[in-house]
């Protein structure tokens, strides 16, 4: 009896959890977080791998995204994302003199960006309970900055540069797979701070 009882108990939550599971309904919120993979700074720290000593440190890009499902194709939200990133290298320098000596110098880049960015989201026709497609458009404000240093007494080669343009946009295709009623994952490709990204999302 006892067995009976947890079977029909079981079939009775995955029924819920699995088969009922509906992807995107109107009036619905949307919570997603997620990790990109390839972007434009990591092509270029990889042109310095050629000096002695080089390493390299990028974390994201990171993105975190709330959509409100207005009706049964658009949603309007917002979405934040950051990445930054550190390279240093040794950089040799002939002195020359009597006795012509090499000198190591060591250099470093660090790069960091973020955006925050309205965002729409057009569904198309969901494949089954589970499939929701999409296609995503954000617009709005993104900040950059970029820091050169090294160690050489010699001269001051020290540069900053701060973005001068900040309008921030991203255009991307994506898809979430709910495996459950309020918890999936989710992909998109396209125009972002990463060319892929993937992560989890909640519905509720």
């Amino acid at each position: 009896m006892r067995k009976k009882t947890f079977s029909l108990t079981m079939i009775g939550l995955f029924s819920f959890l699995f088969v009922n599971a509906q992807v995107y309904e109107p009036g619905k919120s949307y919570v997603s977080a997620g990790y990109g993979i390839g972007n434009f700074v990591q092509s270029v720290l990889k042109t310095y791998e050629t000096y002695d000593d080089f390493s390299s440190k990028i974390m994201g890009p990171i993105f975190c995204k709330y959509e409100y499902a207005i009706n049964e194709q658009i949603g309007f939200g917002v979405t934040f994302a950051y990445v930054s990133a550190n390279a240093s290298y040794r950089d040799n320098s002939v002195i020359v003199s009597t006795n012509p000596t090499t000198v190591y110098y060591e250099e470093n880049i660090d790069w960091n960006s973020y955006s925050f960015l309205m965002r729409f989201n057009w569904h198309f026709n969901s494949m089954g309970d589970r499939l929701d497609p999409y296609i995503g458009f954000g617009l709005g404000y993104r900040g950059a900055s970029w820091k050169f240093t090294d160690n050489d007494p010699s001269y001051s080669n020290n540069i900053s540069i701060s973005s001068y343009f900040p309008l921030g946009m991203e255009l991307t295709a994506g898809m979430r797979f709910m495996f459950t009623d309020f918890l999936g994952i989710y992909s998109e490709v396209g125009f972002a701070k990463a060319v892929a990204q993937f992560g989890i999302i909640a519905k509720f």
